[in-house]
């Protein structure tokens, strides 16, 4: 007997924002060496994968299969891609320079390097620089394939355990004296007192 998973349009919602939490969640420590270490680590990336999965799984995401994997492996890479970014916008609106361009503009620097940073061109170079982590990424959803793949298959159900009826026709005299609570011994009845 197989269990029948339903999947509901909330059951795609919690999946989308669990593997979005998730990979959020797991972006902060690529953020976080990204910009204080000004080191950059592209296999930070695979847990930014996990924790998409991991997401996707605890808040109960569809049960289907293409449906996740598609979910967490976009997710994963915007979180990369976020991360990476205001990782830049950290960095360069503490950078003495970036203060003095953006007071000759006459803007706040934060607004500033986000403004410098959205340009098609920026987006592109800073794409360049994720492409490694995000590629680590694709590969941390792809480790958990299996898991997936559990995750999203029905579960077999035990049947039920019906009571046996003692007075129901036997195979064999061993099927009728285990039924009758009888041990036999080499075709022969044991006393289970002795």
């Amino acid at each position: 007997m197989q269990q029948q998973t339903v999947n509901t349009p909330s059951s795609f919602l919690k999946g989308l924002l669990g593997a979005a939490l998730g990979a959020l969640l797991g972006a902060i420590p690529w953020f976080l060496v990204s910009t204080f270490l000004e080191f950059y680590v592209g296999w930070l990336g695979f847990i930014v994968g996990f924790a998409a999965f991991f997401g996707y799984k605890l808040l109960k995401g569809a049960r289907v299969k293409w449906y996740g994997i598609t979910v967490m492996i976009l997710l994963s890479t915007v979180a990369i891609y976020i991360s990476e970014f205001f990782s830049y916008v950290y960095v360069f609106a503490n950078d003495p320079e970036w203060i003095q361009y953006a007071a000759l503009e006459g803007m706040d620097v934060v607004p500033y390097v986000i403004l410098s940073l959205i340009m098609p061109e920026n987006l592109l170079l800073l794409l360049q620089d994720t492409a490694v982590g995000i590629i680590i990424g694709i590969l941390g959803v792809c480790s958990n394939i299996k898991a997936i793949n559990q995750y999203c298959s029905p579960k077999a159900e035990n049947p039920p355990v019906m009571p046996e009826d003692v007075n129901a026709p036997f195979d064999s005299p061993a099927d009728a004296a285990t039924k009758q609570g009888v041990t036999m011994l080499n075709g022969e009845e044991m006393d289970p007192d002795d």
